[in-house]
C-alpha cells in the first residue's frame, strides 16, 4: 500500500514540474513575441530588455537568431 503511495506522489508531482515547465515557456515564448514586434517598432533592444524584465544578451540573441537583427548589428 505504501508503494502505490509512493508512486502516485512520484507521478504527481512530475506532473506538477511539468505544468510549470509548460508555463515557464509559455511565458518565455509570449515575452520573445513582444520583442520581435517592439523591435520592429523600432523600440532599442535595451528598452525591450528592460521592459520584459529580462537580460539584454537574451533580447539580442532572439533577434539574432530569428534573422531580425543580423549578428553584425548587435
Amino acid at each position: 500500500m505504501m508503494t502505490l503511495f509512493e508512486q502516485e506522489y512520484a507521478v504527481e508531482r512530475y506532473g506538477d514540474e511539468k505544468r510549470v515547465e509548460g508555463r515557464t515557456e509559455g511565458e518565455l515564448n509570449k515575452a520573445k513575441e513582444m520583442a520581435f514586434s517592439l523591435f520592429q517598432m523600432g523600440v532599442p533592444i535595451e528598452k525591450i530588455a528592460e521592459a520584459a524584465k529580462l537580460d539584454v544578451g537574451l533580447v539580442k540573441n532572439w533577434l539574432i537568431e530569428s534573422g531580425t537583427v543580423g549578428a553584425k548589428n548587435k
